[in-house]
Order: structure tokens, then sequence, then C-alpha cells
């Protein structure tokens, strides 16, 4: 007993010593800091900020660098300034070095940028689901390291941030564009919880999708997710499953990562990018079927008949008048439409259940 008390005593004096300076002093530690916090401001934009701060408790940037302390001298008398800088490289899975931007100088358009932020995002997102913060950029450029599939985004998630891209598109923009884009970063921030807070549920989504895939050995653990697809393996092969276009796999676009995003070569999207574009259709259909349903189907007219001209044998569709084969079309389309109705139920169920936990 008396040897762990004598542990217990160098063990405090090694923790009271280790916070001190050279010359006895305290050094601060700076953990009270709230680096989020905005501060009431004269200036339009910046009040507009304070606003957004003080009654939502979102903090909205057009700078990455969000504060600056002075932390003392160094030993060459220099003066040591810390910068609290908004890291977009840092996700919530790994350390992600392929995101580069620019940040927009044009105040009259930031301000549009954070108002749009303002009326239209964050009313629309639940509440448990609010990131910490946003940061509005002129360019957000993804996947730099790769010369095949580098692009311009609208919306990166980070750690302790959600980028929003081309924020000085926002003031040219019509009511409905303004709605889609609200409706893209909402489903975004909502697919972002539900990643950080994974359920049985969400799982349950992910493998309505998995288990439409035809694999040439089922217990190989595959996934559909994230997999190049080429009409080449119109059956199973190894790594490739059996090939149909995306709305067979249950996903409502091809991911936009890919190399290629055509009707006989694409790649599927991940599970954050399919979650997030389900979100993003709930907010802007809600429990409307027939209006998800008739603009899906707009979509389809748009795309099957390249699909299946592209993967069909040229002696089946010969003969076909142009009747038959729209039929032919109506008749894919209303397949893929059941597989893709069952995931935006699903889809649905997980944004009201975010809004009935934002109002407790």
């Amino acid at each position: 007993m008396k040897n762990n008390i004598l542990l217990y005593i160098l063990w405090a004096g090694l923790l009271f010593c280790g916070c001190e300076s050279d010359d006895g002093r305290l050094d601060p530690t700076y953990a009270d800091i709230d680096w989020f916090a905005i501060q009431p401001s004269d200036d339009p934009l910046d009040g507009l900020r304070y606003d957004i701060y003080k009654n939502n408790r979102i903090s909205v940037y057009y700078n990455d660098t969000i504060g600056s302390r002075y932390r003392g001298m160094s030993g060459y008398g220099d003066s040591v300034i810390h910068h609290e800088i908004l890291d977009l490289c840092y996700t919530i899975e790994e350390n992600n070095q392929t995101v580069e931007y620019t940040l927009s100088a044009d105040r009259d358009k930031l301000y549009d940028a954070v108002k749009f932020i303002q009326q239209k995002v964050i009313p629309s997102i639940p509440a448990v689901a609010y990131p910490k913060s946003f940061l509005l950029v002129k360019e957000l450029i993804l996947n730099t390291t790769s010369s095949t599939t580098m692009r311009v985004g609208k919306i990166w998630t980070a750690m302790m941030t959600t980028a929003i891209g081309t924020v000085e598109d926002i003031q040219g923009m019509t009511a409905d564009e303004q709605d889609d884009f609200a409706a893209e970063i909402t489903g975004e921030a909502c697919g972002a919880y539900l990643s950080k807070n994974p359920t049985e549920q969400v799982e349950s989504f992910y493998a309505l999708s998995e288990d439409l895939a035809e694999w040439e050995d089922p217990e190989a653990g595959h996934s559909i997710y994230g997999c190049d697809m080429d009409n080449y393996y119109a059956d199973p092969r190894g790594t490739h499953p059996a090939f149909d276009i995306w709305y067979g796999f249950g996903f409502l676009a091809p991911s936009p990562d890919g190399r290629y995003a055509d009707v006989d070569e694409y790649t599927t999207p991940t599970k954050a990018q399919d979650l997030a574009a389900y979100l993003k259709a709930t907010f802007l259909y809600g429990d409307d079927l027939d209006r998800f349903r008739e603009n899906m189907k707009k979509e389809m007219d748009e795309i099957i008949p390249d699909f299946l001209e592209e993967n069909l044998d040229e002696d089946d569709l010969k003969d076909l008048t142009e009747q038959e084969f729209q039929e032919l079309v109506d008749e894919y389309a209303e397949y893929y439409m059941e597989i893709i109705l069952d995931k935006y139920q699903v889809a649905l169920q997980f944004t009201n259940e975010l809004k009935a936990m934002s109002k407790k």
C-alpha cells in the first residue's frame, strides 16, 4: 500500500512538472479555446455568419484559417503564432490527400452564398445531422492525384467541416437549381451522420444492392460498391459480377469518380455516395412517390435505349418497330423502378427518423 501511495505522488509530480515552462511558469494549454465561435460583427457578411452561429451553432467560413493565437517566444526570440486551419484532407475514414480548393474573394457573391446556407440549407438539415461547420470555396477539386478521375466537386465532407464548392455560382442559380443544390448538401450531411452512427437498418439498405449482384463465387466476399463494371463481363467472372446498368443494382447513378460513366462501362458508387444520393432524393420528393417515379422514368427514357443498343444482340433489335422498342424500354424501366423504389422508401424512413430525432 505504501508503495502504491509513493507511486501516485511521483506520478502527480511528473504531471505537474510537465505543464511548466523552463522558467517554472505554467504554460497555457489553449484547450478552452472554442475555435469555431463566430464573433459579432457590423460587417454585413460577417454579421450574417454570426446570426447563423447564434441561432444554429453552425460556423460558416470563407477562409480556411479560422483563428490565430500568440503562444509566446521561440528560443530564437521570435513570436510563436498558432493558426487554426480547417483541414479538408482529414475525413472520418482516412487522411485523404487528394483535395484542393480555391477560396473566393468576392464578398458580394459570398454574402448570397451564406444567405443560401441560412435560408435553404440549414432549415432542411435535421438538427442531429448539423455539420460542425461549412467552408465556402470558389472551386473544389477532387481526386487531384489522378489525371483520369480528377474532377470539380460540389461538396466534400471532412472531419471538422463540410466544404461547399462553386459558391460564386449560387447567386446566378434559379430557385429550382438552388433547391436541388440544397437537397444535395442536406443528403451529404445526413449521410455523413448515418455513416458515423451506423445501424442495422443502414446496413440493410446497402444489402439491397449487394443482393442484386451475381458473382461467380458468391462466398468470395466481393462487394458491388466501388466496383468497375464493363459489359465485356456479361457473365460473372472472377471479381466482376454479371453486367447490368447501374439501375439494375439499385443505384441512381454511377460513381462520379470512375474513369468512365457510360452505359457499357462505369464504376458503381461507394456506399457513402449511394446513401447520399437517395437521401437527396427524399429531401426533394418526400412522400410524393409519384413525382419521384415520374422524374426517374424521364431519366430512364434517355438512358435505357442507349443501354439496350449497346448491350443486346443486334439481331434481337433490328426487327423491332419503334413502338416495340419503346415497349421494351418501358419493360426494363419498370423492372429497375421496382428495385429503386424499394431503396427510396428505406432512405425516406431514415430521413423521417432523423427529423423526429431533431424534434426531441
